[in-house]
């Protein structure tokens, strides 16, 4: 697993800058958390959106199975805009979606997680390495193992993925689901 320093090598200034306006949201997003009786202090179900997730919507839609996913997605976005769930990220879903190539797809991602993230996990955060080997040893690949770890420390009640790798991977300490999964079990009504 590359080092944040081996990852951010390279990186140009307007990819620290973004990463300096995340860590400030982060920060703005923490400090109305401990504010008593505001909607982010309040119990809500959190959600982890992997990268196959995010992408879903740029797949080809002439497939029933990625069209419904997609729909379920974006269903999941508004309930995360609307405030009825609660939006993790993490280091790794930041530098993952940095490698896309394209710029618009890339970009759209990073707003929206930007903007919409409520708990998010450092690549530094000592409780990973632990969490990340337990579920590669399930043969679950180690960018992904990362991601779940992620949501795991992140507290999440959802890890949300289209990878059928990934959808494999049970534990007691975080649900694995399909978007349209999701949505069947926290439809609002």
């Amino acid at each position: 697993m590359p080092t944040l320093t081996q990852e951010t090598e390279g990186r140009s200034d307007e990819e620290d800058q973004r990463s300096l306006q995340l860590n400030s949201v982060i920060v703005q997003q923490e400090m109305i958390k401990s504010v008593p009786n505001h909607p982010f202090s309040v119990t809500k179900t959190k959600v982890y959106l992997d990268n196959c997730s995010f992408t879903r919507p740029y797949d080809d839609q002439d497939q029933t199975r990625i069209h419904m996913e997609t729909l379920a997605k974006m269903d999941i976005q508004k309930m995360i805009t609307s405030g009825d769930i609660l939006l993790a990220a993490s280091d790794y879903l930041i530098n993952e979606n940095s490698m896309k190539k394209d710029e618009d797809i890339r970009d759209h991602i990073y707003n929206f997680v930007v903007k919409n993230v409520v708990i998010f996990v450092s690549d530094k955060d000592l409780r990973l390495d632990p969490i990340i080997k337990d579920v590669m040893e399930s043969g679950v690949k180690d960018v992904d193992s990362a991601h779940v770890a992620a949501a795991i420390v992140a507290g999440c009640d959802y890890f949300i993925t289209t990878d059928d790798r990934i959808l494999k991977y049970r534990t007691d300490r975080i649900k694995v689901v399909t978007p349209i999964q999701f949505l069947t079990e926290n439809e609002v009504r």
